[in-house]
């Protein structure tokens, strides 16, 4: 299902993946995006009527920044998957300022930082309970999607996505292709803005600055290798770490598939 949106971002509907056993998602249903308070009105319409329940994985400090606006009929769930300031991942203005100033001339800290980070998805158990919490929203029938966003839609919208389409069988080179393509629909069309943020807050930009920004707010393949490799180290597979971490039963993945597959 494609969606047309006037300020929206990164919005995409997971419908039509494939799966390694020849089915694919329902259209429809598992809609990933980004912050709603940045929509338009047409925006906040289209979404009222396609989305049953709205899933925010922001901060609180986020939520408290820029709230998402009511929408009549949606039930809204609120799934905090980190609640510490971090930079690149949040887009909170007082964590991201001072990080990113730390880290803007250092392009090789900057992904430094944002592996770590992505290896906290699967090693830290608050995060992991909270990426159970919204899986097992998905357990309820519903006729119309679940949106679930974050700030931009990348990271954390991202893994939450992921680990999802793990769960339903995607092909892992369409799992890939879904994560980076918030390059094409974030990161691009975000970057003079952001640019202009840190020249506005820190003065004028080295031409390294650049270079960290993009490795902060983009999609890297590199962010997910480190996140595959810790899965490795730790449960030996995703398929264990989804059943052993995130404790989703074969049983249950089952169940997922009845629900969201064709």
């Amino acid at each position: 299902m494609k969606f047309s949106f006037e300020q929206l971002h990164n919005v995409r509907d997971l419908g039509g993946l494939s799966t390694t056993d020849g089915r694919q998602i329902r259209p429809g249903k598992l809609v990933r995006g980004s912050r709603l308070c940045a929509a338009s009105e047409a925006d906040l319409s289209l979404i009222a009527e396609r989305a049953e329940v709205i899933v925010d994985l922001r901060t609180r400090r986020e939520i408290e920044e820029r709230p998402d606006p009511d929408l009549p009929g949606t039930e809204w769930v609120f799934i905090p998957v980190i609640e510490l300031l971090t930079a690149g991942i949040t887009r909170e203005k007082k964590s991201d300022l001072e990080m990113i100033q730390q880290l803007l001339m250092h392009p090789e800290n900057a992904m430094q930082h944002m592996c770590r980070m992505y290896e906290k998805f699967v090693t830290e158990e608050s995060v992991v309970r909270q990426f159970e919490q919204f899986i097992r929203l998905l357990f309820v029938p519903r006729e119309r999607a679940v949106y679930w966003h974050c700030t931009a839609g990348k990271d954390r919208v991202g893994i939450a996505a992921l680990l999802l389409e793990h769960l339903l069988g995607v092909r892992e080179d369409l799992i890939l292709a879904d994560y980076l393509k918030s390059n094409e629909e974030y990161l691009e069309p975000e970057m003079p803005r952001l640019l202009m943020m840190i020249e506005k807050h820190l003065g004028a930009l080295d031409p390294r600055a650049e270079g960290s920004l993009r490795i902060l707010f983009g999609a890297r393949g590199e962010y997910l290798d480190a996140l595959y490799q810790k899965v490795d180290e730790l449960y030996g597979s995703m398929d264990a770490f989804l059943e052993d971490g995130l404790r989703i039963s074969p049983d249950e993945r089952v169940q997922l598939k009845k629900l969201y597959l064709e």
